[in-house]
């Protein structure tokens, strides 16, 4: 949501808010985006063709293969797609790297997923940008968004949050965990005895209370983020072989 003309206050940086006003911090209009905090290089709205650049720069270095968009609240943010899958193509025409796309749904999955098929992939747009999973393009969807037409086109896996205990993942055939405890349960989709997909995370969601420096089953007393604890430990149950998958949020 770009500012009018007359709007001095934003980017509205909830930190900064919290700092000046605890007890009554002064909000920005509703639907505008709010930043947690500012971001390293500084703030930008998701057309921004130089961040743009320099994430698929830096996540190349890293050695990311693909970005999955993250629509699961329903809204496919076509023209900011758009503008990165345009900038990827900019980069990989003039001889320098850039990641893949999928995308991954879950809010209203019939219409998303309906949506998705009919702007990008019926129409071919992007294609030479689409990221291919056993030999067709790859979607992260719920089942009942798979109509006979959309499971031909894709391989398509169903991807939430947790999977112990959790009726989504079953026994984990087809299924994708983006976020979940340790040791975390991995996909699969010829045997079970033959991984295909497990996540690893930074940290956690919110409501697990999980953080940066959450190891060995415990929250320290003494926090430790810049060690990256959690981190380290996901990465040991996954195993130094394992495919690195970036979402990207676009709200």
């Amino acid at each position: 949501m770009p500012k009018s003309p007359g709007d001095t206050v934003s980017p509205y940086d909830i930190t900064q808010m919290l700092k000046t006003d605890p007890g009554d911090p002064q909000y920005g209009p509703v639907h505008a985006f709010h930043h947690w905090g500012e971001p390293y290089f500084g703030y930008y709205l998701p057309e921004d063709e130089w961040i743009i650049r320099k994430h698929a720069q830096m996540l190349t270095d890293a050695g990311v293969d693909v970005i999955i968009f993250d629509v699961t609240n329903g809204p496919v943010y076509l023209p900011q797609v758009t503008k990165i899958a345009e900038t990827y193509r900019k980069l990989r025409a003039a001889g320098e790297a850039a990641p893949s796309i999928s995308f991954i749904v879950n809010s209203s999955p019939e219409q998303t997923v309906q949506n998705i098929y009919n702007s990008i992939y019926k129409k071919g747009l992007f294609q030479d940008l689409w990221f291919y999973w056993k030999g067709k393009p790859l979607l992260l969807c719920p089942p009942e968004a798979v109509t006979p037409e959309i499971g031909e086109f894709f391989s398509v896996r169903q991807s939430w949050a947790w999977s112990k205990g959790q009726k989504w993942f079953g026994d984990g055939k087809d299924k994708w965990t983006w976020l979940d405890h340790t040791p975390q349960s991995y996909g699969w989709h010829e045997s079970k005895d033959k991984p295909e997909q497990i996540s690893v995370s930074v940290a956690e969601h919110p409501v697990s209370n999980i953080g940066r420096s959450f190891h060995d089953g415990k929250q320290p007393k003494v926090l430790q983020t810049e060690r990256g604890l959690y981190f380290n430990e996901q990465w040991k149950r996954a195993g130094s072989g394992s495919r690195i998958r970036i979402h990207h949020r676009l709200e």
